[in-house]
């Protein structure tokens, strides 16, 4: 369990950071939605300069760029008591389902403007 709490914080710690670094924006990304709730994330490019091409490898979600940051979060995890990682865990499942709940009552024949955002 340690492995998959220590990726999601890994993976939400990489958002974060692309957010308050300005490498991407979530207005962006919000409008990319399409129709069947699929999101595009256009990572930004940078030239390599070995191959004189535009990549977004930095920006990657990559062993080689957040093994160190997901080894940390794991070996943290693995510290705390089997309580502490139940906690979680319900808390994530309350979440997704608070989330699937509010998702599924919003009609989309509403006439409020602000549920089509």
């Amino acid at each position: 369990m340690a492995g998959v709490i220590g990726f999601c914080a890994t993976a939400l710690e990489r958002a974060v950071t692309l957010i308050s670094e300005g490498d991407i924006k979530v207005e962006d990304i919000l409008a990319s939605a399409t129709s069947r709730g699929k999101v595009i994330i256009k990572l930004p490019k940078v030239l390599n300069k070995i191959t004189g091409k535009e990549t977004s490898a930095p920006y990657m979600f990559s062993r080689d760029l957040w093994d160190k940051a997901n080894t940390g979060y794991m070996k943290s995890i693995k510290k705390k008591n089997k309580n502490f990682v139940e906690t979680i865990v319900e808390m994530a499942r309350s979440a997704l389902n608070e989330s699937t709940a509010a998702d599924a009552a919003i009609s989309h024949s509403s006439d409020d403007d602000c549920a089509f955002l």
